[in-house]
């Protein structure tokens, strides 16, 4: 089998629609069956309205467009906190026909990596608690 060709293309404003395309659909496959009806919907509205990922983009949090193979798959945003050496991986969402492929761990490594050379000595990372899909990736990768 082939090396995945994955890449990652640091996300801009012009890219915030396509971001908010793919959290919708992210989202609800994540969550529908996790959170009460409606609760997905008020998130996404929350989380993604273009000017807080703008003004997350401002503050030098680092969104990412994940691409396989030339195709978009998902997104991720983390950032750098240099007084405490401290990285936090924000986001990590794969549209679902891009999941159970191994780019999750990939992004996970790729962040890590990034991370590292900005100075991070920690890397954390918030995960709902229901989500065992991404408890058991997290896990895999070494997370805690």
């Amino acid at each position: 089998m082939n090396p995945l060709e994955i890449t990652f293309r640091r996300a801009a404003l012009p890219d915030i629609p396509a971001l908010r395309a793919f959290a919708d659909a992210t989202w609800h496959a994540a969550y529908d069956a996790l959170l009460p009806a409606g609760q997905v919907d008020y998130m996404l509205g929350l989380y993604y309205a273009p000017d807080r990922i703008a003004a997350e983009m401002a503050l030098g949090v680092a969104w990412e467009r994940v691409v396989e193979d030339g195709c978009d798959a998902g997104f991720l945003a983390w950032e750098f906190f240099p007084e405490r050496a401290l990285a936090r991986l924000h986001k990590l969402y794969l549209v679902p026909e891009w999941q159970g492929r191994g780019i999750g761990q990939r992004c996970l490594a790729h962040v890590g990596d990034a991370a590292r050379a900005a100075g991070a000595t920690v890397l954390e990372l918030g995960v709902n608690k229901a989500n065992e899909r991404a408890l058991k990736a997290y896990r895999r990768a070494g997370f805690e």
